[in-house]
């Protein structure tokens, strides 16, 4: 058996929001953080996009969010977006504007209508929904753009198929592209900034069933003063991340069943770390499954 202990002492905003229906959109992959600059104005950040700080001017200064706004986090010199609204990071005498904006605000083009006139698109800054392809292309269709680098992979709609280059993305499924057409070496090419993806959200009223290596959200109550505790019970999946306010990041690890059972108490409650099955009932239990691709 495996123990994980969540002591949840921030301020956030409510995750019911978060939680709603059986996926979540995830930034998975980043060509290169937004670059903060001390009293410029507010850098427009979309909703799992992150920024990164410069060497602060008073040397051993932290960074902190300004009267604990939720809509990005801090840390180190990383500061990620989370829901859209203003927030100011404070750093000493240093402050740094950022406005949060949700990535439906990026207009949504057509894998057809991108190739059909590139120039059209060309300096804007676009959203394309598909599918990842992966290096394969779809049959019977024609891959429009440049393959710029042996990394590039292909996204599919409903109207064509792309070559993607800058962030990439290897995990099947469906995903959210934002980013621009640059001139290529033979034609245009177009470059992800952000790859986005929905990430499974277990739900205790049903089995998840998963795939080797994919990834899945446990959501857990967290809020000003509660915490939470898990275990893990068989081997097919493993956890990737359990980080304090947030929810637990897991990995399907191998073909199988796991149970995962949860306790949640206020953070005074006695018996932190000694959730016990045979006294105490769990706050929710979740049961998944892995099975071949």
């Amino acid at each position: 058996m495996r123990w994980f202990t969540v002591v949840i002492v921030l301020v956030v905003a409510a995750s019911a929001a978060l939680l709603a229906g059986t996926t979540r959109p995830e930034v998975v992959a980043e060509r290169a953080p937004v670059p903060l600059v001390a009293g410029a104005p507010a850098v427009r950040l979309l909703v799992g996009q992150s920024a990164t700080l410069p060497p602060p001017a008073a040397p051993g200064a932290t960074a902190e969010v300004e009267r604990f706004a939720p809509y990005v986090s801090v840390a180190g010199d990383r500061v990620t977006a989370r829901y859209p609204g203003a927030a100011v990071v404070v750093r000493g005498e240093e402050r740094f504007a950022v406005e949060v904006v949700a990535v439906e605000t990026v207009p949504l083009v057509k894998v057809a209508d991108l190739a059909k006139d590139p120039a059209a698109h060309t300096g804007k800054v676009l959203r394309i929904a598909g599918t990842n392809r992966g290096w394969s292309a779809p049959a019977g269709k024609t891959v429009a753009g440049q393959q710029v680098t042996r990394s590039d992979f292909i996204v599919e709609d409903d109207t064509g198929a792309l070559y993607v280059t800058g962030a990439s993305w290897r995990e099947p499924g469906s995903l959210t592209l934002i980013g621009g057409v640059t001139a290529g070496p033979e034609g245009f090419a177009f470059a992800a900034a952000l790859v986005i993806a929905d990430r499974v959200v277990l739900d205790p009223e049903a089995e998840t069933v998963l795939r080797p290596g994919q990834k899945a959200w446990l959501p857990l109550d967290f809020s000003k003063s509660t915490w939470s505790e898990f275990k893990v019970e068989g081997e097919a999946v493993k956890v990737v991340s359990a980080e304090h306010g947030e929810d637990a990041l897991l990995e399907a690890a191998a073909e199988g069943e796991a149970v995962i059972r949860v306790w949640t108490r206020f953070w005074h409650d006695p018996g932190v770390g000694e959730a016990d099955p045979n006294r105490d009932a769990p706050s929710a239990v979740y049961r998944l499954r892995v099975v071949k691709p």
